[in-house]
């Protein structure tokens, strides 16, 4: 569980719930984690601080980098901790998951409008090729008077299929923020496919096993008589190859079947060369070209959501 805003006073003030650990990275925490003891994890304490909290969640199959985020509306620029943690992750091979209270506005995660902290983080999620995986509408911050989403899961590329029945809670948590929940696939997708191997296949011995066959000829041919012979022959060819060159299945795994959109990850590579260049030498032209190449990112990624039937609309 990935909390902000806890109002934690103090070094040894923690949430005490039965069966699990509560995880902070300061005095007066921002942000915890609360985390099951029965789970493998490890805490990185130099990725930590007061309003951020990074572990590294063990399962079977993967490391996942996990980051608890409280993001201060009064600080415009977004905490360094974000970026250490993504640097850390892409060093070790981990796929991350963000929960972070961005205090940010974009229609990214659904709001009707964009504000100024809400494109800084697009900007962010961009150059760090982060997927947003907020599903819907309903406000996860409310109380008598206002509303908005400001509270926004982020995923790297590797885990955008992996997240399952993203939503926010109806429940009553005795606070402004609602529950956001959501489920991890952690098993290793595996791919099946069907081969032959055609270049190590006896031809002579297939030619021979179709010249067995007796094929029939006829003056006339109707529709029926077409179909059937047709068939007959496909079955004959594919018993020969069978005997040739058995099927194999063979079991991979792909990095396209956990995410990985060769696509966006090109354009991502883009995004970040042209982001060096206009760091290196901020002209109006390297300005212009970064820009035009995060809106093809953000296409990319849009494109994506629609593809797999995860985009929400506003009505």
């Amino acid at each position: 569980m990935l909390l902000q805003e806890t109002n934690l006073k103090g070094k040894s003030t923690t949430i005490k719930i039965p069966e699990y650990d509560t995880i902070t990275g300061g005095e007066k925490p921002r942000a915890c984690i609360l985390i099951h003891k029965a789970l493998r994890y490890r805490v990185v304490k130099e990725l930590s601080n007061r309003d951020v909290v990074t572990i590294v969640l063990e399962t079977r199959e993967m490391e996942v980098l996990i980051v608890s985020g409280y993001m201060d509306e009064n600080i415009a620029q977004i905490d360094g901790k974000f970026g250490e943690a993504m640097d850390y992750a892409n060093q070790n091979g981990m796929e991350t998951i963000i929960g972070a209270d961005a205090n940010a506005k974009s229609t990214w995660w659904f709001n009707g409008e964009s504000n100024k902290r809400g494109e800084n983080l697009e900007n962010w999620i961009l150059e760090h090729n982060m997927e947003v995986s907020n599903r819907g509408n309903r406000p996860t911050w409310e109380n008598i008077r206002y509303s908005s989403i400001t509270d926004v899961t982020l995923v790297s590329q590797g885990l955008r299929d992996r997240i399952r029945d993203w939503k926010v809670s109806e429940e009553n948590m005795d606070s402004d923020h609602r529950l956001i929940e959501f489920e991890l696939d952690s098993e290793t997708q595996k791919r099946t496919m069907k081969t032959r191997n055609l270049k190590k296949a006896n031809w002579d011995k297939f030619r021979s096993l179709l010249n067995k066959n007796k094929f029939i000829s006829k003056h006339f041919w109707t529709e029926v008589d077409i179909e059937q012979e047709a068939g007959l022959i496909e079955n004959q060819i594919m018993e020969a190859l069978d005997v040739v060159a058995n099927v194999k299945v063979i079991k991979h795994k792909n990095k396209n079947d956990i995410g990985h959109d060769q696509g966006i990850q090109d354009q991502s590579k883009r995004v970040k060369t042209a982001g060096r260049r206009y760091k290196k030498n901020p002209t109006d032209q390297h300005k212009e070209k970064l820009k035009e190449h995060r809106k093809k990112l953000k296409k990319w990624s849009e494109n994506l959501k629609a593809e797999s039937g995860k985009t929400s609309v506003n009505p």
